[in-house]
């Protein structure tokens, strides 16, 4: 259904079989429709609406990413450069960090396995 609505979203007109799939998949996805008779650009929006809602779901079924006893996390917003190397939560390793512990720097730990506190 996806493949098709993205076809369909680079589409400018669309043809009766078009629309009623449009009415279908908005149907089946339980996202309210009511296309006005001289509106040009419902079918348009309402395709843009159900890919969206592709999206949030998808999002929403995303498993969260699980934190392992032995991982350390910064704070919210740390962003640093802590000896010639740029520290954040995407460059955060745990040999970084042991470093940074040792360096008593533990202001900017959210969390710290138990062995390093």
């Amino acid at each position: 259904m996806e493949k098709t609505l993205r076809e369909l979203a680079d589409k400018k007109t669309f043809d009766a079989f078009e629309k009623t799939y449009i009415r279908k998949a908005s149907e089946k996805m339980s996202v309210p429709f009511n296309p006005k008779a001289k509106c040009p650009n419902c079918y348009k929006d309402q395709v843009m609406v159900l890919l969206a809602k592709i999206a949030e779901v998808k999002i929403a079924e995303t498993p969260k990413k699980s934190i392992s006893k032995d991982q350390f996390i910064l704070k919210e917003g740390v962003d640093i450069i802590w000896r010639g190397i740029r520290v954040n939560a995407h460059t955060l390793t745990n040999e970084i960090a042991r470093k940074m512990i040792s360096d008593q720097l533990f202001k900017f730990f959210a969390f710290m396995p138990d062995d390093n506190k």
